[in-house]
């Protein structure tokens, strides 16, 4: 078997291939296969296809048994290195423990998010596991919990287990306000009982990647490094102390690797070349690949031999001592198609198998699939093919999140037509279920009592808290927005019929308001009641009575797609698709003030923070915050992640941000972002040797804060 496991779309049929270059084919999936884990000893394979079908074979094609429940998902499976227990993570907060013969052993629940990645020790008798809550788990092979680790600080970005399995480590690493990597740790506790007993501080820690013997850590991992923005190495020694700092690349370091014996290492680079070191620092070598970055390196099981890949798929087998020794496959074209949509080149990745006897080479290209070719470690080529990619649409919403007004619980609409209620601190309440299209809105009445939804689907939907719908309310098409009215005795629902409906509590239509000429995009309802806003498609913002009584109409020059007053009722916001924000003042309905922003770009949220006293926005134009009362009156703020919707939490004093169907705070606390962001720069201020002197003392007196155990 070539490899542990493979994660991309693939055609129906599998074929399991051996050394000797015969293969196996396992019987028609009917569906197509997202990914293939084969065992350490490759006795037993793991296939998961498009429709959640998780089935169990053995290496002979023979089907064992399907894994998990009916409409159950599985995303990823881990063996142990000693193949006799899987441990399958899906898109939620378990983990589910399974025997080498497809009977389940355990659930664990202990995360609140998805878990992201399972980690076994060397010795199978320990696992990690990592979720997108920011908690690290560390259990015992049967499942038993032996502690659960919280960085407060950064976040988790790596876990590893030390060869000899005696101890784990994790790094954490934090980003400055340029999205740029800064304060960075490495933290190492003993597998038996989770106790910490060494914090490694530094900046610019990507991963873990222990060497073969254990005794040095590098702060990478290779299988990410190609993004990397360094041009040196650095080793630490289990102590926190600097081993060694590889220096000598002419640009990025974008590929390294081990030798089994951990006295050598291997790197490639942007610069076109690979070195090859002594774990002690000295070059031993200096090699020239090609005309293009080395994107690849791996060390044979033996130590005798590393093979090499560069960006023009150029692949090059190599001696331990630096000598070349064949070229596997000779320079394409560099292909412009290997760019993401960030324009990020995707590497080819280069390994070798686990008993050494198979070379691999996967090319992952975005619009053409993956491209995969199989040599012997002699260089002889024995197979070749192509995997197409999967679809992945995107979902966003200007309006997907809403919190109750005793603030205990949000709700966040998804890309699968449902509602999931979250409380205040993570945890997944209830799945609301019942839409037939996307939802593009949420409001929660004044009590907290009922749950309004509004879908693609045509409908408005008011639910109880336990899941129960109580009223299916009808537009004659997609519906935009909804919102209570602030007594709670109303319901305005806004719709590309170009009206806005009005209706009561008991579900009865009250009044529909006609005065649109195209699609109605938003509503807001004044904090007295006393008036409502609509923005439609017809350039308009219109102000209507309780009544339903038309009292103006506000213009704009293109198309207005979100309106909201402001906590205190004096101001309302509007914002165009030309870019444009217009703030009014709501008594007199005269203009304030017109935010421009980019002709190209549109503002897709907008919202004020509850003292009224900050107006965010974000969309195409990016994010940016609006002052009414200081000088400084407009400002930018950046997030590393997309999000589809922002509000701000009822005390101000944070922006939860809506990423997919999960929510990120952004703290806007003085004291807290001073603390956060002195704990992100404390060990770049204090170990760079850039920094001038008198700013290392910058972060002195302000509070930190580390990772704990609750």
């Amino acid at each position: 078997m070539q490899d542990k496991h493979s994660e991309f779309g693939i055609a129906a049929i599998v074929e399991i291939w051996s050394p000797n270059g015969q293969f196996v084919q396992l019987p028609d999936q009917h569906a197509s296969v997202e990914g293939i884990y084969v065992s350490p000893e490759g006795s037993r394979i793991v296939t998961l296809a498009e429709n959640n079908s998780v089935k169990l074979w053995n290496r002979d094609g023979r089907l064992i048994k399907p894994l998990g429940e009916q409409g159950q998902s599985i995303a990823s499976i881990t063996f142990s290195p000693d193949g006799k227990v899987m441990a399958s993570i899906g898109r939620d907060n378990r983990v589910n423990l399974w025997n080498r013969n497809g009977e389940h052993i355990k659930t664990l629940s202990d995360h609140l998010k998805q878990v992201r990645t399972i980690v076994f020790s060397p010795d199978s008798q320990f696992f990690a596991s990592l979720g997108n809550d920011n908690l690290l788990n560390l259990y015992k092979a049967d499942g038993t919990r032996i502690t659960t680790l919280v960085e407060r600080t950064n976040t988790w970005s790596d876990v590893n287990f030390s060869p000899d399995s005696q101890a784990f480590a994790a790094a954490s690493f934090g980003t400055s306000i340029y999205g740029e990597a800064s304060s960075s740790t490495i933290n190492l506790w003993h597998s038996r009982d989770g106790v910490l007993f060494k914090t490694i501080p530094g900046y610019g820690f990507q991963g873990i990647t222990f060497s073969p013997d254990g005794a040095v850590i590098a702060p990478l991992r290779d299988d990410w490094i190609f993004y990397n923005r360094g041009k040196t190495v650095q080793l630490l020694n289990l102590d926190g102390t600097i081993k060694a700092i590889l220096e000598g690349h002419q640009d990025f370091i974008t590929s390294f690797s081990f030798s089994p014996n951990g006295q050598k290492l291997v790197t490639g680079s942007r610069d076109q070349t690979i070195r090859l070191w002594r774990t002690d620092g000295t070059l031993i070598k200096m090699l020239q690949q090609q005309n293009e970055a080395i994107t690849s390196l791996d060390f044979s099981p033996d130590g005798q031999t590393f093979v090499s890949a560069s960006a023009d798929n150029m692949i090059k087998l190599w001696s331990a001592d630096g000598q070349e020794l064949k070229t596997l496959q000779k320079a394409d074209k560099v292909d412009d198609s290997k760019s993401d949509r960030f324009g990020r080149e995707q590497p080819g990745k280069v390994k070798f198998s686990a008993d050494g006897k198979l070379i691999t080479f996967v090319d992952k290209r975005p619009d053409q699939g993956s491209i995969v070719k199989v040599w012997r470690n002699d260089g002889r080529e024995l197979k070749s093919f192509i995997v197409k990619n999967g679809s992945d649409t995107p979902f966003s919403s200007r309006d997907a999140i809403s919190f109750s007004e005793d603030h205990n619980t949000v709700a966040i609409a998804n890309p699968k037509n449902d509602l999931k209620l979250w409380n205040s601190e993570g945890k997944l309440l209830k799945i609301l279920k019942g839409h037939t299209a996307p939802i593009n809105s949420a409001s929660f009445s004044p009590d907290n009592k009922t749950l309004a939804s509004a879908s693609d689907d045509g409908t408005v939907k008011l639910w109880r808290n336990d899941g129960t719908v109580l009223h299916t309310l009808q537009h004659n098409a997609k519906v935009n927005a909804v919102r209570f009215s602030p007594d709670g005795k109303v319901i305005a629902s806004a719709s590309d019929d170009r009206t806005v409906r009005l209706w009561n509590i008991d579900g009865t239509l009250h009044h529909s308001l006609l005065h649109h000429d195209d699609k109605v995009t938003m509503i807001s309802f004044s904090r007295d009641g006393n008036l409502l806003a609509s923005a439609s498609d017809d350039k308009t913002v219109k102000l209507w009575d309780k009544n339903g009584s038309l009292i103006d109409t506000l213009k704009h020059d293109d198309k207005v797609i979100n309106v909201t007053f402001s906590p205190d009722g004096k101001t309302l916001a509007s914002a165009s698709i030309d870019g444009s924000v217009k703030v009014w003042d709501s008594r007199t309905r005269r203009e304030i003030t017109t935010i421009k922003g980019s002709p190209s770009g549109s503002v897709v949220n907008l919202k004020f923070s509850p003292d009224s006293q900050i107006l965010a926005m974000d969309g195409d134009i990016g994010n940016r915050l609006f002052f009414p009362n200081l000088w400084f009156k407009d400002t930018s703020f950046t997030s590393s992640f997309y999000a589809s919707d922002f509000q701000f939490t009822p005390n101000g004093k944070a922006i939860a941000v809506a990423q997919g169907d999960e929510v990120k705070y952004l703290s806007l606390d003085l004291d807290t972002l001073l603390s956060e962001g002195c704990d992100k720069l404390r060990s770049y201020l204090k170990t760079n040797p850039n920094v001038n002197e008198g700013d290392r003392l910058l972060c002195d007196g302000i509070s930190s804060q580390q990772p704990n155990q609750p």
